[in-house]
């Protein structure tokens, strides 16, 4: 495995926080504007 500037893989431990600091964040709002969305085609 190759680091780029330095850096290392992240532990388990690490994931796991990182996770579940994830898990903490609510989506409020629509990802797009309707609008823009009915672009998309979805």
């Amino acid at each position: 495995m190759t680091t780029l500037l330095g850096a290392r893989p992240a532990t388990v431990a690490e994931l796991r926080e990182f996770n579940s600091a994830l898990e903490k964040i609510r989506v409020a709002s629509d990802r797009y504007p309707e609008e823009l969305e009915k672009r998309t085609g979805l």
